[in-house]
Parts: structure tokens; C-alpha cells; sequence
């Protein structure tokens, strides 16, 4: 099995991270063990303490674009700008075949890369 950790590193982990797989075209970035095993409870802990540290951050985000669209004029800005970006990507990216099989390239040499299939 292949795994993320170098071996001439030297390094002991307390348990192998398995490279992602593709199954029925999905992505499984994170696959966790058979339950009740060590590397079921790290995945868990894991899981549960990213949970745990991004809900501060969720509260204060929302906090701020609650507060945000309170002030008159505000909200309508931001509407029309993301309307005008949507119009100029449309127009830039979207209307001309040469431009969407360009964009279609990168979107698939970026998805290679951070995919990690090759």
C-alpha cells in the first residue's frame, strides 16, 4: 500500500495515511479505518477537532456578514459586483469555444495536480 509518508525520512507515525482513491468518479479524500481500530479513533479525533476549532471561525464569519449587510447600500453593492463579475467571467471565459476548451485545460491540470492521480 501506498502511503503520503516519505521513508527516507525516518519518521515513525503512529498510523499510515493511505493515498486518495477513485471510486464511481469520487474523490475519497479521507478514508477512515474499520471501526474500533487505533487508526479509526486518530481519524475520529481528527475529524472532531477540526470540527471543534472551525466553528469559532464559522461564528465570527457570519457574525461579520450579518453585521455587514446591515448598512444601508452595502448589500446592493455587493450584489451588483458579484453580477458584473459573473457577466465578465461568462463573457471572458464562457462565450467562445477556443476560450472554454482553455479553461477546461487548466481546470484539469490544476485538478492533477492537487489530486494526486496521476
Amino acid at each position: 500500500m501506498s502511503t503520503l509518508i516519505d521513508p527516507e525520512l525516518h519518521l515513525q507515525a503512529p498510523f499510515q495515511v493511505p493515498l486518495p482513491q477513485v471510486r464511481g468518479g469520487a474523490l475519497l479524500l479521507v478514508r477512515p479505518a474499520p471501526h474500533g481500530s487505533a487508526t479509526y479513533l486518530a481519524w475520529l479525533a481528527m475529524v472532531v477537532g477540526l470540527g471543534f476549532l472551525g466553528w469559532p471561525f464559522v461564528t465570527v464569519i457570519l457574525t461579520v456578514l450579518r453585521e455587514v449587510n446591515s448598512v444601508p447600500l452595502l448589500a446592493p453593492a455587493f450584489t451588483l459586483v458579484g453580477f458584473s463579475v459573473s457577466l465578465w467571467f461568462s463573457c471572458r471565459h464562457l462565450l467562445w469555444a477556443e476560450e472554454r476548451q482553455a479553461l477546461g485545460q487548466r481546470l484539469r491540470n490544476f485538478w492533477r495536480r492537487v489530486s494526486l492521480i496521476e
